[in-house]
């Protein structure tokens, strides 16, 4: 099986292509967009700015994936800040991998955010219809608009984002914990928010296990 792997530098993009790597025989592309791969295990590597639409159809249609699995992601406070650019690759890049998989009869795999709904009446499930408040929110749900080959939704809680570490990534919430206790820092955080912390590893390996058991409808799983 061909997997191509996008936004594979950064933390979700890592640990999925480690684990891909690691644990199964699938002939794997990772692609990015900076120059060189921070991931350390001998596999393909290209740049690639999903953005761009020739480029996703140039290089999708010489690996030929079997699945594609999008980690091309961009945090809440970027998505706040700089509107254009998180539209483009969140809503126009998922657009053009969503045309790639559809010509090359791939499967996609994006994964989304709790913050489609509007916090009002949580957990969710994948019944449960979206309803954004936010910018970032809005975004992910046109992105899961986009007309679907055989698509996976896989839905994590964005209170507290995912945590982990790889190389060249910023930290996260658990890491920032971490660093202000061993330096008997005081940590001040809200308390009316309650969130199902992700360990990277764990949601790598159901993705792993998602795509090798395979998936022949469009499916939303929400993670908790």
């Amino acid at each position: 099986m061909n997997i191509l792997v996008t936004g594979s530098n950064g933390l979700l993009g890592q640990a999925v292509s480690k684990m891909f790597i690691r644990e199964t025989d699938h002939d794997i592309m990772l692609t990015s967009a900076e120059d060189d791969s921070y991931v350390k295990d001998i596999h393909e590597y290209h740049t690639l700015d999903i953005t761009k639409k020739d480029d996703v159809k140039r290089i999708s249609s010489d690996f030929i994936p079997d699945v594609i699995v999008n980690c091309a992601i961009t945090n809440v406070d970027l998505c706040e800040t700089e509107r254009e650019l998180s539209w483009k690759i969140n809503v126009d890049g998922v657009k053009n991998l969503i045309i790639a998989a559809r010509i090359n009869n791939a499967r996609a795999i994006h994964f989304s955010t709790d913050y489609v709904f509007d916090g009002k009446n949580g957990p969710y499930s994948e019944e449960d219809v979206p309803n954004p408040i936010s910018f970032y929110g809005r975004k992910n749900l046109q992105a899961r608009m986009h007309p679907k080959p055989v698509t996976l939704i896989i839905q994590s809680s964005g209170r507290l984002v995912l945590y982990g570490t790889g190389g060249k990534v910023k930290s996260n919430f658990v890491l920032w914990m971490i660093d202000k206790l061993k330096n008997n820092e005081p940590v001040n955080i809200v308390t009316d928010q309650i969130s199902n912390v992700t360990m990277i590893e764990d949601l790598a390996l159901g993705t792993m296990r998602i795509v090798d058991r395979g998936c022949s409808r469009h499916l939303q799983y929400c993670w908790k």
